[in-house]
């Protein structure tokens, strides 16, 4: 049998993605207006996955403090884009992708902090995240307003920064592999 040991700091972990998360579907739920459209129920979607990229990248050292945590909020995540997806009607197959971009990201932190276990790396984790996700919504906000409607194609943009997060995976991955066979165990003499 398997006993599972949850301590504190993965309650905390989970406790607060989950308030985020309940926060964000309440905003969609009373139908705050973020910007000028007909219906706010439309963008449900969008403001849900905003919110978890956004909040799961400057607090990566909250969230994930072990695998387990990191787990947890990974799985707590996929009811959250379910509920923003019936919301706003979304077909599944695109809730389907959203959900799994954001747990690939979710995936792509951790391993990210499990590598760098140093308070300043970690520090520095979060701040390369916080410039890749709100400086990446911001360039393509300014894409959007700015460039002629030829030039903007978001589907190619997704899909960049898609395969942009499954190489930042598979490199966290191998620089994980690489620093376990740097490791020398020296016997006592």
């Amino acid at each position: 049998m398997i006993r599972l040991m949850i301590d504190r700091e993965t309650i905390r972990a989970v406790i607060t993605w989950t308030s985020i998360q309940l926060v964000a579907l309440a905003l969609v739920v009373a139908r705050v207006r973020l910007w000028n459209t007909n219906s706010p129920d439309d963008h449900a979607l969008t403001i849900v996955l905003c919110v978890q990229v956004f909040a799961s990248s400057m607090l990566v050292n909250v969230l994930m403090p072990n695998a387990w945590a990191a787990l947890f909020v990974a799985l707590t995540t996929i009811p959250f884009v379910q509920l923003a997806a019936i919301i706003s009607a979304t077909p599944p197959t695109l809730s389907i992708r959203a959900g799994a971009y954001v747990v690939l990201w979710l995936a792509t932190l951790w391993l990210w902090s499990s590598i760098s276990r140093h308070v300043v790396y970690r520090a520095i984790l979060s701040a390369v995240a916080n410039c890749a996700t709100i400086g990446g919504a911001i360039v393509i906000y300014l894409r959007r307003e700015f460039a002629s409607p030829v030039a903007v194609n978001l589907k190619s943009t997704a899909l960049i920064a898609f395969a942009a997060s499954v190489v930042l995976v598979s490199l966290a991955h191998i620089s994980r592999i690489a620093a376990r066979k740097r490791q020398v165990i020296h016997k006592p003499c």
